[in-house]
């Protein structure tokens, strides 16, 4: 997703005052911020225009289009926003969702638990509370009930009652679960117990697969959660079974709640990553050329080798917070001895075909397992970011003073172990 990239939006609902509350109450804890203010744009756009990323950057005010994506991504993520890219025409087509009603929400058990491991049980419950409070009080419902007005003659009432009369978003959030053997799961129960075609049903799979990944649970757990719902219950309805999922989460983790986090760096929500390697990220994304060559050297960088990155950066076209942390990881491969053109252009086009776009992506790859080849073990990547990070708790992320740019190179110089020259 770049600044050149143009997208136009297709929505066909206009916001009222019930998503206003789910979008602020629910969502809001979910998404943070930067996303539920892009969703708010987004609708605000007219679906037969087309605009360019550069129009959401400077409305949100980003520094670029990594934290636009990253906000993109949460609204993927929930159901609110559906992404679609022609790479012929470079462009994009951003369908927006409407939100689910407030009872559709809390019926969902991963939105459900996500919220309440991001606002807490107390604050919770007074929300649902909230919702489910009469604010009729005083007066009797008198309404008059389904079958008190109709009779079904000949259709049987799911036919009268079609699924889509129950107003549910139909663009549920999905869940891949890829450590889920769902086939295993479903051989493993007597068909002379379980009609076996009810594990073919893919909303009843989706609803396997989103139950085990929100609680955490293996096949067999899912399955003594699926005996103890017919057992129990009588049914298989989907929040009788998360009901018997999260009894059996709550025995094995010793009732210890569980804790979503995004998988990639935000500054607005937890996430796997520590808060001070995301300062350091933050301080790479910024820094320029001559200063990452200037923090290694002590000295002021060499118009040769200024020539050189930028002539890396132009053939390659990485981004040059990439280049910075290609830096700073040979300089600390080669014990502070950076070597020539060739060597970098080997690394870049190795990372160019790794599709490594950002610095937290380069630090992953540098950082992540190393296979085996030919038999011998390959070294592994120093954690030297991690400890970097350790040891500068005090980095921060609004620009640097004079004295504060000169204190930042002299720790980089010193944790680099390179000598003046």
């Amino acid at each position: 997703m770049e600044v050149h990239n143009t997208f136009k939006i297709q929505k066909n609902f206009c916001l009222g005052g019930d998503d206003i509350f789910v979008l602020s109450q629910l969502y809001l804890p979910l998404i943070g911020i930067d996303s539920f203010s892009l969703y708010f744009v987004l609708n605000t756009l007219d679906d037969k225009e087309q605009y360019q990323i550069k129009k959401l950057l400077d409305n949100l005010n980003l520094g670029n289009s990594s934290h636009l994506k990253k906000a993109m991504e949460k609204l993927q993520g929930v159901a609110l926003v559906s992404c679609f890219f022609n790479e012929t025409k470079d462009s994009y087509i951003f369908q927006l969702q409407r939100p689910l009603l407030a009872e559709f929400f809390f019926e969902n058990t991963l939105l459900s638990s996500f919220l309440q491991s991001q606002i807490g049980s107390v604050e919770y419950e007074k929300t649902v509370a909230m919702k489910k409070k009469n604010k009729n009080a005083g007066y009797k419902d008198i309404s008059k009930s389904f079958d008190e007005v109709y009779k079904a003659v000949v259709l049987d009432l799911d036919q009268v009652l079609p699924k889509p009369f129950s107003n549910k978003n139909r663009y549920d959030i999905t869940i891949k679960n890829e450590k889920f053997d769902y086939a295993y799961f479903k051989l493993s129960f007597d068909t002379n117990f379980f009609d076996p075609s009810i594990f073919d049903d893919e909303e009843f799979k989706n609803d396997i697969l989103k139950i085990s990944y929100n609680f955490n649970l293996n096949e067999e757990e899912m399955k003594e959660a699926l005996m103890r719902t017919i057992e129990l219950d009588k049914d298989l309805k989907p929040k009788d079974i998360a009901k018997h999922a999260r009894a059996i989460y709550s025995i094995k983790n010793k009732n210890k709640p569980a804790k979503f986090v995004t998988k990639t760096p935000d500054p607005y929500l937890a996430s796997e990553q520590d808060e001070n390697t995301m300062k350091v990220v933050a301080e790479l994304e910024r820094m320029s050329l001559a200063s990452i060559l200037e923090s290694l050297s002590g000295m002021k960088a060499t118009n040769s080798e200024l020539a050189m990155f930028e002539d890396l950066q132009r053939t390659t076209g990485l981004p040059q917070e990439v280049i910075n942390v290609m830096i700073l990881y040979v300089n600390t491969e080669k014990e502070g001895v950076l070597p020539g053109a060739s060597y970098f252009e080997k690394i870049a086009a190795t990372w160019k075909r790794a599709g490594i776009t950002s610095a937290q992506a380069a630090i992953n790859y540098i950082n992540k397992p190393k296979q085996k080849k030919y038999g011998k073990s390959v070294k592994e990547t120093p954690e030297w970011l991690k400890k970097y990070a350790d040891e500068h708790k005090n980095i921060v992320q609004e620009p640097m003073s004079d004295e504060e740019t000169e204190k930042t190179l002299a720790e980089l110089k010193k944790k680099f172990k390179v000598e003046d020259k």
